[in-house]
């Protein structure tokens, strides 16, 4: 019987069981972290959407749905726009204004490592009471490129102060204050701290509305920080308000078929994505596809995300070779235009990766996810989150392998970066501790797992609160392992949990919700509970039906659990026809060599066998009265 632990490992797709063959597990690469990145391409994991780095679609996400969010909520790199030129007073001044114009050039290319180096020699000519301005303005672009490296307490030092000057220099209602605040928004956010995070946009909307009035594309853009932020926290209904109403005030002020109108449609596909409205997402992802084919162009980096978002959807579907079309027409795109040696780049790398490994080709998924870690430490360095984040894609493929050493020895690496990076309490180091606690449940290693577990539940509720969709994750996974353990009730009260957290957040018909009801299903199937066992697997087949069709992989694993179950209630016409149609359905997505298939044909075997010894026997008994 197959329960499906709901794994955050990245790209994991299924690498969690209880009884039996794994079942649907989370991607989590380093995706856009659905609608959360800088300058939003950036999850996760989607999740992430849920693509991007998710997800998210859990912890990082990188097939879920990368959203556009935060471009433009602050000030950095793809933001920069809103930021204002220093002005330059006196010699030194003006060598301040040309170096910070140098370091704006530098962030234009992705140089990060030389834009803050021009930036710092920037501000050290600049940094003057009299100059507050222009050292605020230099401050900020410094601030946000730390942020985006992950250096949060250096950002948020560099951001406050260019607040205090921005305050001093142009008094506390001033437009550019409001700009400032965003950015400590942004800087709040990737660092987990989503209300503080919605605490800083919120107080840059009262500003904004009184300085431009209601219909600025500023303040477009920080409800769409907003929504962000609300989406990392699991609240995807506020996030879709906050969405909504960016996307009306860019329509009425920039129009229809604007590309900041095509981003806004991008951000609203990333929370149907999240919330697995997936024939929603691909709509709103099409409209937006359309906008930046007229404005941008087929070859702009914009257009290659919302190629990057679309094959995250078809990823979540279980249709993966239009998955991997989406991917190669980005990645096409971003080689011509951004170059390789690029982030965005190196998301469709991992993207590309997380579909291989759900189709089981892991040679090749090592290959995609070895280029992204390439750039990635060439152009953010190895202490990174997204460096880690590729880390924990390279060990959930290792584990989807069985080689749980070689998977504990990655998750180690990811987890020492996150910790000196973001630190204990944050959202990615919890999904990565998530993900160590299945290599030790499956290594038959309770004790780690539960505490590794334990740990990811407890930041996750101060993180993000009790009702949001990845604690389910959590104690989801804890429930497998007490499952285990023969902690039939303890594992069955999670997992109730669990999906009492999913309907509310989530809805009744979404991929994760029927997950749970599955595992339920594993655990009364081994209490002997057949009837209850079998209304909990038939709830996870009509959703699963629902959002992937009739013949997907999670489909597969329902069918395979309801012909154990039927098998034991004594039902061998109806539990013979389960474990052919799972057989058939493995060999479609995986190959008739992959071990689930094989699983399913031998089950089906060996039931028509003893269907025959009974015949033959009950034969015989006939023949001698």
């Amino acid at each position: 019987v197959t329960a499906a632990g709901a794994a955050d490992a990245a790209g994991a797709e299924g690498t969690a069981k209880a009884t039996g063959t794994p079942d649907a597990a989370r991607v989590a690469g380093a995706a856009s972290k659905t609608a959360a990145g800088a300058a939003a391409t950036g999850a996760a994991g989607a999740a992430a959407s849920a693509s991007a780095e998710a997800a998210d679609v859990g912890g990082a996400a990188d097939a879920t749905g990368t959203a556009n969010s935060a471009r433009g909520a602050g000030v950095a790199g793809k933001a920069g726009k809103a930021a204002v030129a220093p002005v330059a007073k006196g010699a030194s001044a003006r060598l301040a204004c040309t170096k910070y114009h140098l370091g704006c050039c530098y962030i234009k290319l992705d140089k990060q490592e030389e834009a803050l180096s021009a930036l710092t020699e920037a501000l050290e000519l600049a940094r003057t009471p009299s100059s507050d301005e222009c050292a605020a303005s230099i401050l900020d672009k410094a601030g946000a490129i730390l942020s985006a490296k992950g250096k949060h307490e250096e950002a948020l030092a560099k951001l406050t102060e260019a607040l205090e000057r921005k305050r001093r220099a142009l008094g506390p209602a001033h437009a550019q204050v409001a700009e400032t605040l965003c950015a400590i928004g942004d800087a709040r956010r990737r660092e987990g701290q989503q209300d503080l995070a919605i605490a800083e946009y919120e107080k840059a909307l009262g500003i904004l509305r009184a300085a431009l009035g209601d219909g600025h594309p500023n303040l477009a853009r920080t409800h769409e920080s907003i929504a962000a932020a609300c989406l990392k926290k699991g609240n995807a209904e506020r996030a879709l308000e906050e969405f909504t109403t960016a996307l009306r005030i860019r329509r009425v002020a920039q129009g229809d078929r604007h590309q900041d109108t095509a981003a806004a449609h991008d951000n609203i596909a990333a929370v149907f994505h999240k919330q697995g409205k997936y024939d929603l997402a691909l709509s709103k992802y099409n409209t937006s596809l359309q906008i930046r084919k007229e404005t941008l162009g087929d070859n702009h980096p914009d257009t290659a995300q919302t190629h990057n978002n679309m094959g995250g959807v078809y990823h979540k579907l279980g249709k993966h070779e239009l998955a991997l079309a989406e991917y190669a027409t980005a990645l096409s795109v971003q080689r011509a235009t951004v170059g390789w040696k690029h982030a965005d780049t190196a998301l469709t790398y991992c993207n590309r990766g997380v579909v291989y490994c759900a189709q089981g080709k892991f040679e090749q998924a090592l290959a995609e996810y070895e280029k992204a870690l390439q750039i990635r430490i060439g152009v953010l360095g190895e202490e990174h989150p997204s460096t880690a984040t590729t880390h924990v894609n390279i060990a959930a493929l290792h584990h989807r392998q069985g080689d749980s050493e070689l998977a504990l020895t990655e998750y180690e690496e990811a987890l020492r970066i996150q910790l000196a990076t973001v630190g204990e309490e944050h959202v990615d180091t919890a999904a990565t501790r998530d993900s160590m606690g299945i290599v030790y449940w499956k290594q038959g290693r309770s004790k780690l797992a539960i505490a590794e577990h334990e740990k990811a539940l407890q930041v996750r509720r101060k993180l993000l609160g009790d009702k949001h969709p990845e604690v389910a994750v959590t104690l989801n996974n804890l429930g497998c392992v007490h499952h285990r353990q023969g902690q039939h009730e303890l594992a069955l009260t999670e997992y109730v949990e669990a999906l009492e957290i999913q309907k509310a957040a989530l809805g009744d018909w979404h991929a994760d919700t029927a997950m749970t009801h599955n595992n339920i299903g594993v655990v009364y199937t081994v209490q002997g509970r057949h009837e209850l066992a079998l209304a909990e697997y038939d709830k996870a087949l009509k959703i699963r039906k629902a959002v992937f069709g009739d013949n997907s992989a999670s489909t597969a694993v329902t069918r395979h659990n309801m012909g154990h179950t039927l098998r034991s209630m004594g039902q061998c016409a109806k539990a013979k026809e389960m474990f052919t149609q799972a057989a058939r359905t493995y060999a479609a997505v995986y190959g008739s060599d992959d071990p689930r298939t094989l699983e399913a044909v031998r089950d089906s075997r060996l039931f028509a066998m003893e269907e025959k010894k009974n015949k033959f026997f009950k034969s015989k008994c006939c023949s001698q009265s």
